[in-house]
């Protein structure tokens, strides 16, 4: 009986903290990094942003594969989105701006959304699911604002660190 041969697994991400969690798991991987625009569209709802940012990443990965290949590829791609009152806060531009997010997030509830797209080829069927987590800021201090900003963790933008007592 023959083995199956297993998939070569493609992560369209260059973030470091999805690369982590893809070693923790064992798992043998290669980095493509999707080159997309991220700009949400007219009226478009953080959800469904945060479901076609990710399903767009794994399809521009697919682009860039050798259409020849003939080799079983799972393609996984991710976007988180950051929205209070459906208002989409991406990654800050800056250091203002992170402290502006930050302000604006500070003792309020906000929403947590993050897709994961996986496109199987050569069938080109493509799934994704999508998780929305509610996250309540407690009241930080401009002091513990400032701290955190200096630290440079916002830049990498992982905001639900923020909302844990330091």
């Amino acid at each position: 009986m023959s083995a199956t041969p297993t998939p070569h697994l493609i992560l369209a991400s260059g973030s470091l903290r999805r690369q982590q969690f893809f070693h923790e798991l064992g798992l043998a991987f290669t980095v493509l990094v999707a080159d997309i625009d991220e700009t949400p569209l007219p009226g478009e709802h953080p959800s469904a942003m945060t479901c076609r940012l990710a399903e767009e990443k794994a399809r521009a990965v697919a682009a860039r594969i050798s259409a020849g290949a003939a080799s079983e590829t799972l393609i996984v791609a991710s976007d988180t989105t950051v929205a209070l009152e459906d208002v989409i806060y991406g990654k800050p531009l800056d250091a203002a701006d992170a402290v502006r997010m930050l302000r604006d997030l500070r003792a309020r509830t906000h929403q947590v959304i993050s897709a994961v797209s996986v496109l199987h080829l050569p069938s080109d069927r493509q799934t994704t699911r999508i998780n929305t987590t509610t996250v309540a800021m407690r009241d930080y201090s401009d002091a513990e604002i400032a701290a955190y900003v200096r630290s440079g963790d916002p830049l990498e933008w992982d905001i639900t660190r923020v909302g844990l007592d330091v």
